[in-house]
């Protein structure tokens, strides 16, 4: 994670982190295919490592996976990655129930936080005035 991003996820772990019971990050999702079926092995997994997405963080607890989208000032780019986030881990983890999926951030335009919510994507705002 970029510096402001890492400030606003350490803020939000001091605030909410005991919510979840553990923690993985920079999580590979790839729901794609190689572009050649007849690829050497080799040449697949280097093609799958290139093209796939990162979650920056899930967080695990009994009711299921929540992904998380950390962003200093999240914008509309943070809504796609995490719409997009969710959608392949479903592809990928299909036995992981996804609880939730959330953009944490310290701000984001009011527009985007509501077509956010009618996504079913939650919002957490946290404060970095403090820091």
């Amino acid at each position: 994670m970029p510096g402001g991003d890492w400030t606003v996820w350490q803020l939000f772990l001091d605030q909410r982190g005991t919510k979840w019971n553990e923690y993985a990050y920079d999580i590979e999702l790839h729901g794609t295919l190689p572009p050649h079926q007849d690829a050497l092995p080799e040449y697949t997994r280097a093609w799958s490592r290139v093209t796939a997405k990162r979650v920056d963080a899930i967080g695990f607890r009994a009711a299921g996976a929540t992904l998380f989208e950390v962003r200093h000032n999240a914008a509309w780019q943070s809504l796609g990655q995490i719409l997009g986030y969710r959608d392949l881990f479903k592809q990928d983890y299909p036995d992981i129930t996804i609880e939730s999926a959330a953009i944490v951030t310290d701000a984001i335009d009011p527009q985007i936080a509501a077509v956010a919510e009618r996504q079913l994507i939650n919002i957490i705002v946290l404060s970095t005035f403090a820091l």
